[in-house]
This record gives structure tokens, C-alpha cells and sequence, in this order.
């Protein structure tokens, strides 16, 4: 798995992930019902300041299957498509951003994590 910056032909694979009922079961919104939501996601990503997010593409094998890091300090926050779940993706990327995040935001103590307390796993 790679970690990269978000990038214009990542629409269509982001939009797979936040269109999809299952992936987006504990998020924070409903799933995308159309291409918008998912466009500004992406243009917002693109855009992000780096005084206040340190956030990734997840690209497996050329394709993004999902995105981490810290979305807005001091939260981090992820979301992987389900056809992914399972496989250790979320956890690999997380030990190289998280130790990078720290030393990215060195006026910053401690990161926090948002979890839908129905999400056991």
C-alpha cells in the first residue's frame, strides 16, 4: 500500500467509498446519494491546509481504497472501503502517519479519534 497525496482521478474511487452504504455505515453523514458531495470532499482534500491536516490517499495497487491521517488537528480520523476491511490497511498507515503527525504538529500533545461506539470492530 502506498500513501500518497489526493489527486483529480481519485473522484470516481472516492466516490465508490462514500456512495456505499456499508463503507459509510458509522461515518458521520449518510453515504454520498450523488457525485457532488464527493467532488468537494476531493477539491477540499486537494486544497487542505497543511498547518491543519496531515491526510493521505490510501492506493492499492494504483487505485485509491481509502484515505487517513488528521483530518483536522488534533483529530484523526480514516475511512476504507469495505471490500478492504480486515486486511491490516488502516492499522499499516496509521503507524507511518501517526509518529509523522506528531512531528508535523510539534505544538500538539495529543491526537483524538472519533469512533461510533456500534463499531466493534
Amino acid at each position: 500500500m502506498l500513501l500518497r497525496p489526493a489527486r483529480p482521478d481519485d473522484l470516481m474511487p472516492l466516490h465508490e467509498i462514500f456512495s456505499d452504504p456499508q463503507t459509510m455505515r458509522y461515518w458521520s453523514h449518510p453515504a454520498h446519494e450523488d457525485l457532488a458531495p464527493t467532488q468537494a470532499f476531493l477539491k477540499g482534500f486537494m486544497r487542505a491546509n497543511p498547518i491543519e491536516t496531515y491526510q493521505f490517499i490510501l492506493d492499492l495497487d494504483g487505485i485509491c481504497v481509502g484515505k487517513a491521517g488528521v483530518c483536522t488537528k488534533p483529530e484523526v480520523g480514516f475511512i476504507l472501503h469495505h471490500a478492504h476491511w480486515g486486511n491490516g490497511l488502516v492499522r499499516e498507515a496509521m503507524e507511518e502517519i501517526l509518529p509523522r503527525a506528531f512531528n508535523v504538529f510539534s505544538d500538539c500533545d495529543a491526537l483524538t479519534v472519533e469512533v461510533d461506539p456500534r463499531n466493534t470492530a
